[in-house]
């Protein structure tokens, strides 16, 4: 059972480089990618006009050869090469970047163009360590879904549930708060 951070990044580092596709980068990402991606956790995967990611990335910390670049001059089509490329099995996981929150999470709800089987339901999962306590906790939807139907309540449940146990939390406690 993972009680820390530190035990999730090793685990993280056992399960070999990740392609990691950001839509639209910004500068606010790269420190985060540079850092991952010397550590060997990730490729960043960035998708964009290439001669403005260029100009990004020369100012950063991100290293030369340590990214793949996908050149897309359209902003309205990033979203969707970073989607196609998931899909297509080229990425692993993909990063917001300066794509919107909301056309984010339309896309990966598209019913012809998403990643998400038919009747699934997307939710947002924080993880805290508590130092003390040497734990996890797991927090979920407090982003996403807002007002969810029952169904959708007991997939957020059976997500959060999936996280816990690859994190080796074999048996969680679960406590449902709702307003």
């Amino acid at each position: 059972m993972m009680n820390s951070f530190e035990e999730i990044l090793t685990a993280a580092k056992q399960n070999g480089v990740k392609k990691l596709v950001i839509p639209s980068p910004v500068a606010a990402d790269l420190p985060l990618l540079a850092t991952a991606a010397a550590a060997g956790l990730i490729i960043p995967v960035l998708v964009g006009d290439g001669g403005s990611v260029e100009a990004l990335v020369s100012v950063s910390s991100l290293a030369a050869g340590k990214y793949e670049l996908v050149d897309e001059i359209d902003p309205g089509s990033m979203l969707g090469r970073a989607i196609d490329l998931l899909r297509n099995g080229k990425a692993d996981m993909l990063m917001q970047g300066g794509a919107a929150p909301q056309a984010l999470l339309g896309a990966l709800r598209d019913k012809e163009q998403g990643l998400l089987p038919k009747g699934a339901v997307i939710s947002f999962v924080s993880i805290f360590q508590l130092l003390k306590r040497e734990k996890l906790i797991l927090v979920t939807d407090t982003f996403i879904n807002n007002n969810p139907t029952l169904v959708e309540k007991q997939q957020i449940l059976a997500n959060a549930l999936q996280l816990a146990r690859l994190l080796g939390i074999e048996a969680p406690k679960v406590a449902v708060l709702a307003a």
